[in-house]
């Protein structure tokens, strides 16, 4: 990457999601003090920081949503491997292409988006994305406001957005792997990889149980 996550279902949006008027080439502070500068953070926090870094970009004060935070953490983290490992091989452009095959956007796109921030809240909308990120000011830090971003959501649809969770870091992990191993030539076929797993993950039913 760097990546801004996106994460799919609530949104295939979590992090796709993130005042106003924001220069393109601004200085950006780059820590979760302000909100734009948490974002860039999550972008240079992994995978270096590991499970810990990922779970500490999330704020929910409900039971339910703590595994949905967990496997939200593990989804980052699978992705951030998978962009080091890229980068090291086909450098940042490959890192992008790679990210954006995955249905997510790059650091770099952060820039177009639009901030809207009103006291400890604030929503960042990507250019192109319907849904805008929830953001929420907790001891002086930013965080995603986890249970604001499933807001209302029934049971089936987080069942769902639990699937896609789990499936794509099981895609990006074996990805990643593949890469290390010397399986694709060019960052063009990891990208092909990507979007056929996404594609497949998309498509298929969520199951049951």
């Amino acid at each position: 990457m760097k990546r801004a996550r996106k994460i799919g279902g609530v949104a295939v949006i979590l992090f796709g999601l993130l005042a106003s008027a924001l220069c393109a080439d601004a200085p950006v502070r780059v820590d979760d003090s302000t909100p734009m500068g948490f974002l860039h953070l999550t972008c240079k926090a992994l995978p270096s920081g590991g499970l810990p870094a990922a779970l500490g970009f999330f704020f929910t004060t409900k039971k339910g949503d703590v595994e949905v935070a967990k496997l939200s953490a593990e989804y980052v983290l699978a992705i951030a491997k998978l962009e080091e490992t890229v980068r090291k091989k086909w450098g940042q452009a490959g890192d992008d292409k790679v990210v954006h095959a995955l249905g997510e956007h790059a650091e770099a796109d952060l820039s177009a988006g639009k901030m809207s921030v009103t006291g400890d809240h604030a929503k960042f909308q990507f250019a192109g994305d319907n849904s805008p990120i929830a953001l929420i000011k907790v001891a002086g830090r930013w965080k995603i406001d986890l249970g604001e971003n499933l807001g209302q959501s029934d049971p089936q649809e987080q069942a769902g957005y639990r699937y896609r969770l789990k499936a794509t870091a099981v895609l990006a992990n074996q990805l990643n792997a593949d890469v290390s191993g010397g399986k694709y030539a060019s960052v063009d076929a990891v990208c092909k990889a990507a979007t056929l797993g996404i594609t497949l993950i998309i498509e298929t039913p969520v199951p049951n149980n």
